[in-house]
């Protein structure tokens, strides 16, 4: 498997203050994949309770190579889980081949993206992956 292709990872964000500590995890997860082309879309619901100002404060302080990334959306109205996802897609890069749309409270692993990548481009009639969901607070 040679082929590393663009993923967009649209991730949508509304009033998480309440558990940012695992929405900060579920970010520091996702820029830690083991694989080079991939962009983390934050798209924020208009947030009111400082969540969007934390996540924006926890990505200024990434290094330079993960702090570009990461794209940073914040709309004026929420538009809903499935709205967020629509209007990370569309300031996606346009050179992304796949798409992933990732709640906030999800932990990856490693190796996620290259393995979902693996399948789909190895697949020839595959439209769609997704993970395995596991219960986190189990495996630490």
């Amino acid at each position: 498997f040679m082929s590393s292709p663009m993923v967009s990872i649209v991730w949508v964000n509304y009033n998480s203050m309440r558990v940012m500590n695992g929405g900060l995890r579920s970010l520091k997860s996702i820029l830690e994949l083991d694989y080079p082309e991939y962009e983390i879309v934050v798209v924020d619901n208009n947030s009111v309770d400082g969540s969007f100002d934390r996540i924006k404060e926890f990505t200024g302080s990434l290094d330079e190579a993960s702090r570009s990334k990461v794209k940073l959306l914040r709309l004026t109205v929420n538009k809903g889980y499935a709205g967020g996802v629509t209007e990370g897609f569309r300031v996606r890069d346009r050179g992304s081949r796949y798409v992933i749309a990732m709640n906030n409270d999800v932990v990856v692993v490693p190796e996620t993206l290259k393995t979902l990548v693996e399948i789909v481009e190895l697949g020839e009639r595959v439209g769609a992956v997704n993970c395995v969901l596991l219960n986190y607070e189990r495996l630490a």
